[in-house]
């Protein structure tokens, strides 16, 4: 039997972006049930994902401009609290990049499994952004390199570098290749 690898979310900050209500109060005694220490802000201006591990936001009220970071570049996991199916309200909460979301009202189930599900996510998009930058910087640097073989390849045969020579200095790549080809 596999062994289940369940996050625990003992000690985490989590920031609730809501106004003072049902759905709000419900959603921190879930939060704080699970140990996590919660804070509720609202309104919200520009928030920082400093001290936090994780934001819930009301993605009913949400507005360009409620948090520090660009547009889907969250440090953080967000989490949707939604009530609304209003197209707008959708494609404003999916720009945000939400790793997982809530729907109104909330209840005494759920927020486990949106906390577990956005800190997998979250971290998941993360590798794979450092997988694309990694893949894009080796993209980037093939011209370079191709650029460089052919100056070899033709200085070799020029005789004014051996391959396989490099040790000696008199055979030094860097001495012999005219500036015009660098």
């Amino acid at each position: 039997m596999r062994k289940l690898n369940l996050p625990n979310f003992r000690g985490c900050n989590a920031l609730v972006l809501h106004r003072s209500d049902n759905n709000s109060e419900t959603l921190i005694r879930q939060l704080e049930s699970l140990g996590l220490t919660t804070r509720r802000k609202w309104p919200a201006d520009g928030i920082s994902a400093e001290g936090v591990d994780v934001v819930f936001f009301d993605a009913d009220l949400g507005y360009d401009g409620l948090f520090a970071w660009p547009t889907s570049q969250a440090p953080i996991p967000l989490i949707a609290v939604m009530g609304s199916e209003a197209p707008g309200r959708i494609e404003w909460t999916l720009e945000q990049g939400p790793s997982a979301y809530l729907t109104k009202p909330i209840g005494s189930t759920g927020v486990f499994s949106a906390l577990a599900i956005a800190f997998r996510t979250f971290e998941t998009q993360q590798r794979l952004h450092l997988t694309l930058a990694d893949l894009t910087q080796r993209v980037e640097a093939r011209p370079v390199l191709f650029k460089a073989i052919l100056v070899v390849m033709m200085l070799s045969q020029c005789g004014k570098v051996r391959l396989g020579n490099f040790v000696d200095p008199k055979y030094t790549i860097g001495a012999a290749i005219p500036k015009k080809y660098l």
